[in-house]
C-alpha cells in the first residue's frame, strides 16, 4: 500500500499508482529526450491540475522511482 500511496514534492501530492507511475515514465522519458518539453496539465488529484516545467517532470520521476525503490 505504501508503494501507491503517493508523495509530496514541493507541497503538491504526487500520485504513485501504478497508471500514473507508467504514465511519468513516458513523460520523463520524453522530458529527459527534449529539453523543451513541458506538460501544461498534469492530473493530481480528482480535478486537480499543474504545469509542470521539464525540469520538474524530470524531478518527480526521479522522486517517485526513489519512492518505489525504498518501498522494497
Amino acid at each position: 500500500q505504501k508503494e501507491i500511496a503517493g508523495i509530496e514534492i514541493g507541497g503538491v501530492t504526487v500520485p504513485t499508482d501504478e497508471r500514473t507511475q507508467s504514465v511519468l515514465a513516458g513523460a520523463y522519458a520524453r522530458a529527459r529526450a527534449d529539453s523543451g518539453y513541458s506538460i501544461a496539465k498534469w492530473k493530481v488529484g480528482p480535478s486537480e491540475y499543474i504545469a509542470l516545467s521539464n525540469a520538474q517532470i524530470i524531478a518527480i520521476g526521479e522522486a517517485v522511482a526513489d519512492h518505489i525503490q525504498a518501498c522494497f
